[in-house]
C-alpha cells in the first residue's frame, strides 16, 4: 500500500481483471427497481471508463458500487413484490392470490407510475 492507503497493483503481473457489473446493473434497471437501477447503470459505466483509462483502482471502486446498487434494486422488487401480495390478500381475494395476479397487480401500478 502507499502513503494515501490505496493498493498499487505491480506491473509485472499485469492489470487486475475488473468486472463492470453493466450487464447486471441493466438488468437490475429494466427488470428490478428502476431508479436504483439508473444509479447501478452510471457507476457500472463509469467502472468500464476507469478501466479503459487505466485507472484500476477507481474501476474496482465503481464496479462494486454498481454491483452493491444492482442488489439494492433487486431486494427492493422483491419487497414491493411481497408487499403487493400482501395488500392483495387482505383486500378480501379470499387467499387465493397467486403470482402470476401479482405479478398483474404489479403491472397495474406501474403502469398508474407511469413506467
Amino acid at each position: 500500500m502507499n502513503q494515501g492507503g490505496q493498493r498499487r497493483f505491480d506491473p509485472t503481473l499485469g492489470p487486475p481483471r475488473v468486472r463492470t457489473n453493466l450487464v447486471w446493473a441493466i438488468a437490475a434497471l429494466l427488470i428490478c427497481f428502476w431508479p436504483a437501477g439508473i444509479v447501478a447503470v452510471v457507476y457500472a459505466v463509469k467502472a468500464r471508463n476507469r478501466l479503459r483509462s487505466g485507472d484500476h483502482v477507481a474501476a474496482i471502486r465503481y464496479s462494486r458500487l454498481a454491483k452493491t446498487w444492482s442488489w439494492i434494486a433487486l431486494i427492493v422488487a422483491f419487497v414491493i413484490l411481497i408487499g403487493l401480495v400482501i395488500a392483495e390478500r387482505g383486500a378480501g381475494s379470499g387467499g387465493t392470490t397467486t403470482l402470476t395476479s401479482a405479478y398483474l397487480t404489479l403491472g397495474r401500478h406501474l403502469l398508474l407510475m407511469g413506467i
